[in-house]
């Protein structure tokens, strides 16, 4: 018998299995995904806001603004710049310091620009600075004669009517002194006033060691034509016998004292004023001396004795 024949290729082979019919798919039901929740987030409290600090030096300025001017200005604007910088408190404070210190330096300049110019006139309106007397010696302005002495006799430019005098002769007291607008006379000389001086007033300065208050009492009269009037610029020295002389801004002190002369006062024609004024002198040699009174700007001089 033969074995049926098996066709080519086939050999070895297994005979396919029938496929099983695919199942039908299962729609796929939607899913939906768990709500997510967030946590809780946790909130910090909330901090209160710094504390901003007043700047130190805009308070110190206001307050120096009112007792030191401008050390209160300085401060300030110096507050300014740092509160600028730092954003501390206190600018309101550093303005008003600088604006006070600055309006208060401004007026205390201004004051002082006045005395200032107050001084000038008084040391105008009194006859000028101070001069030394040399022996043999004149100033500028006077004009020196032989009185036959060998001394020195001043009649000053445009004085030629002055009564003729000189240290060594000098005339006496309330010998009048005239020029064409004035009459000086000087009536008395109290050569220690240091009492009258200590009783005008508890706060006046004392005379400095081995110096002594001299009160000179003088009368001036204007007899000059100007219908408005003119102050008194007469000026009273005293020259000791070395040849220096001293006036009221010598000394270097400040005092009240009785009766001062209405220095800066105009005066008409046929007035007069009466006052004193006051000398501050070396006692040293003190009745060895003698006044030289000056009547008027044009630069005459006459001497007078002390007593």
């Amino acid at each position: 018998m033969t074995s049926p024949q098996v066709p080519d290729g086939s050999a070895g082979q297994q005979p396919q299995q029938p496929q099983q019919p695919q199942q039908p798919q299962q729609p796929q039901q939607p899913q939906f995904a768990a709500p997510q929740y967030a946590a809780p987030q946790q909130t910090a409290p909330q901090q209160p806001a710094p504390f901003q600090k007043t700047n130190t030096l805009a308070v110190v300025g206001l307050i120096a603004a009112f007792v030191l001017a401008p050390v209160g200005a300085v401060l300030s604007f110096i507050a300014l710049k740092q509160i600028k910088k730092t954003g501390e408190e206190g600018r309101g404070l550093a303005l008003a310091g600088a604006i006070a210190g600055s309006v208060f330096t401004g007026l205390a300049v201004l004051y002082i620009i006045g005395m200032i110019i107050l001084f000038v006139i008084t040391l105008n309106t009194s006859g000028g600075s101070t001069t030394n007397y040399g022996s043999g010696s004149s100033t500028s302005t006077e004009t020196q004669t032989d009185s036959g002495t060998g001394s020195d006799s001043y009649t000053g430019s445009g004085s030629a009517d002055l009564p003729k005098s000189s240290r060594e002769k000098p005339l006496p007291l309330n010998t009048p002194i005239e020029t064409d607008n004035w009459t000086i006379v000087v009536n008395s000389v109290d050569l220690d006033a240091t009492t009258e001086v200590a009783e005008e007033n508890e706060y006046n300065d004392i005379a400095p060691e081995g110096s002594v208050f001299v009160l000179i009492n003088v009368t001036a009269k204007y007899t000059g034509k100007n219908t408005q009037g003119e102050p008194p610029t007469f000026r009273v020295e005293y020259v000791n016998k070395a040849g220096n002389s001293f006036d009221e801004f010598s000394g270097n002190t400040y005092a009240l004292y009785p009766d001062r002369f209405p220095a800066g006062q105009s005066l008409y024609e046929g007035a007069s004023s009466t006052g004193n004024i006051l000398l501050t002198l070396p006692k040293e040699g003190l009745t060895d001396g003698v006044l030289a009174v000056s009547p008027d700007n044009t630069g005459g001089k006459v001497f007078l004795a002390l007593q």
